[in-house]
């Protein structure tokens, strides 16, 4: 389910602290995405829903522990899981 309410706009902003100039996080089941107008961008809904598939592929509590733990060793650019939903995103 995507989200465009004001509580995305709290949570994205609040994910911008960590990874700045997003548009997006997903939280198992929610897309949040802010400002709504890239509720369209279908590269942007594409590279979420493919974090949804990961999220039911490491369990819910096993996604952000990895998550993390990719981003602090490979950094955001390099993350595996990021690279796997840019290629989902193309």
């Amino acid at each position: 389910m995507i989200i465009t309410n004001c509580i995305s706009k709290i949570i994205v902003k609040i994910a911008c602290w960590f990874l700045p100039n997003i548009k997006g996080i997903t939280i198992y089941p929610f897309i949040f995405i802010y400002p709504s107008t890239f509720r369209i961008n279908q590269a942007l809904v594409n590279h979420k829903r493919k974090h949804l598939e990961q999220y039911k592929r490491y369990w819910i509590v096993g996604f952000l522990p990895l998550y993390i733990y990719y981003h602090i060793k490979y950094g955001y650019v390099k993350n595996p899981l990021e690279v796997e939903a840019r290629l989902k995103s193309i």
